[in-house]
């Protein structure tokens, strides 16, 4: 059983820094195409568009070092169980928070909260079992 915890940590660890780089990089390649096409015309839309952009940077950071986090998690050590359990903690945490700023500014990013979410609860009793 201790076994199967930590390939279910890992799974979601691997998911979330997969996530969070290709969220980063399109982030990064969608705000240079924008920026080189002069697509800010609008000052209201180009607000909406900073936070956006924003969002989406502190997203993907988040699930990209919060996930790598998880990934390489080790078993002998007992600050790495309870890194563990912090890790998962701030991870939940900023997808509910994140998510429910992309309710407004981009729904898609609620969807991959959304989906991460559901990932972190369905492993909330693996981490339970291996930092108990």
């Amino acid at each position: 059983m201790h076994d199967r915890d930590l390939q279910d940590v890992r799974l979601v660890g691997t998911l979330a820094l997969l996530l969070g780089v290709v969220l980063f990089v399109l982030t990064g390649l969608l705000t240079m195409l924008l920026l080189y096409a002069n697509a800010a015309s609008n000052t209201a839309d180009f607000f909406k568009g900073a936070l956006s952009v924003l969002l989406a940077l502190v997203m993907g950071a988040t699930l990209s070092g919060l996930g790598g986090q998880m990934q390489h998690v080790r078993t002998g050590y007992a600050h790495e169980l309870e890194n563990l359990r912090l890790v998962w903690t701030a991870m939940v945490l900023m997808m509910a928070l994140c998510g429910t700023a992309a309710i407004w500014l981009i729904p898609p990013l609620f969807a991959l909260a959304a989906i991460m979410l559901v990932a972190l609860f369905g492993i909330r009793r693996a981490v339970i079992r291996l930092t108990a």
